[in-house]
């Protein structure tokens, strides 16, 4: 469940201004903001929310193809990789959770599946779900297929991997049944973000500003985690969604909702992203096809 905060948006004419959040007045405009709840019934995140910045809530469809260039930032130090990853969803099987509603699908397995004449090896797919006491539940869909590169998730394929950026990517699909399934998935323009604060926590007034690279047409997603005393997971918080516009101000306001005292530190995710739309058909069946280009930059919490 994402829940909507009202939101102003202020920009003069002339060049695109930076965005400010205030969450008590009227109508979004071309800002949108997503909260997380700390503790959701079905929220779900196959692969949590890792190093590779990517956040998969339930997308329901029978194929999901997703390729990422991911780019991290951690205190002026820097890494570069990619992550494909393809998954043929059973309808047939569906994953009930605790509202009796379908957060998921068992997965099937394909012959063989080719990113850029790569062969995908095979993965684990699974998701994170919370019963009725707000336990955390790992539960195994069956395999996702796979290759990548680079921040930490070891290296599937042979080879090491530069992602194409403002190019393509050739995807082959053999589902053992019908001819092979081939389309070229067009990838986006490399994003580059940087984050400002001002302020401090513990005098009530810290603030962030977010910029990036590229046009300001762009629509994109810049999503606010923190990592927490006890993991190195990253857990998502606010998820924004900007359009016509390069940078954004959020004000304590927002910030003083996150759990400062049980964070280490936070961590800004940007991603700019390329939705292939495919017709329905033997292989694909239906489905989502996206590629996308995704910053991580790692922020000290000034205390």
């Amino acid at each position: 469940m994402i829940l909507l905060l009202p939101i102003v948006v202020l920009v003069s004419c002339g060049n695109p201004s930076p965005v400010e959040f205030i969450d008590n007045t009227s109508t979004p405009q071309n800002i949108n903001v997503g909260v997380v709840p700390a503790k959701p019934s079905t929220y779900v995140y196959s692969n949590g929310y890792d190093s590779t910045g990517i956040v998969e809530p339930f997308i329901d469809k029978s194929t999901i193809v997703n390729v990422s260039g991911i780019h991290n930032s951690n205190y002026g130090t820097f890494a570069d990789g990619a992550y494909y990853f393809a998954v043929f969803n059973d309808k047939t099987k569906p994953v009930m959770g605790p509202n009796n509603t379908v957060v998921g699908y068992k997965s099937k397995q394909v012959a063989s599946v080719f990113f850029n004449n790569i062969s995908a090896q095979t993965e684990s797919h699974r998701m994170k779900m919370m019963d009725q006491t707000h336990t955390s539940i790992d539960t195994s869909l069956g395999f996702r297929y796979v290759v990548s590169s680079g921040m930490g998730h070891g290296m599937h394929g042979g080879t090491n991997i530069q992602f194409p950026y403002s190019s393509s990517i050739n995807v082959r699909i053999n589902d053992g049944s019908n001819p092979t399934y081939q389309f070229n998935l067009p990838t986006p323009a490399e994003i580059i973000g940087q984050v400002n604060l001002q302020g401090r926590v513990s005098t009530n007034n810290l603030s962030m500003e977010v910029t990036w690279n590229g046009s300001a047409n762009d629509s994109v997603d810049i999503i606010i985690g923190n990592i927490n005393l006890t993991s190195n997971d990253a857990n998502p918080l606010f998820i924004f969604k900007a359009a016509h516009t390069n940078s954004l101000k959020v004000p304590w306001s927002i910030l003083e909702k996150i759990q400062f005292s049980q964070s280490r530190f936070l961590v800004v995710t940007l991603i700019k992203r390329l939705i292939k739309g495919i017709p329905y058909n033997a292989v694909l069946k239906d489905s989502y096809i996206a590629s996308q280009s995704i910053h991580n930059i790692k922020v000290d919490i000034p205390r």
